[in-house]
């Protein structure tokens, strides 16, 4: 993408680049696994096609997109009744990822 920028004279700092990925986050690794099998999933499988795991294991994987060029994540929760986990996200690990 940034080749093709430069390869017109657009500046490719001009771009928006953005992810989207499924999350799973628990502050122990018994409540992600609690959360984990509450949507049928496990830990494993989230981890290896999402982010899944504590709020410092989720701002090292979502740091990853970030250093290759992403500015914005579009983070999926797949279970909406689970209040405390949509909360620990904005709580723990993006308060991380902006210092």
């Amino acid at each position: 993408m940034r080749a093709a920028c430069e390869a017109i004279g657009r500046d490719p700092q001009e771009l928006v680049c953005a992810h989207a990925i499924t999350v799973c986050c628990g502050s122990s690794p018994a409540e992600l696994q609690r959360r984990a099998q509450n949507i049928g999933r496990s830990v494993e499988d989230l981890g290896s096609q999402g982010a899944a795991g504590t709020p410092d294991e989720l701002c090292h994987r979502l740091a990853d997109y970030r250093d290759v060029g992403a500015s914005r994540s579009y983070l999926q929760v797949i279970y909406l009744d689970d209040l405390d986990d949509v909360a620990l996200i904005p709580a723990e690990v993006m308060p991380k990822l902006a210092a």
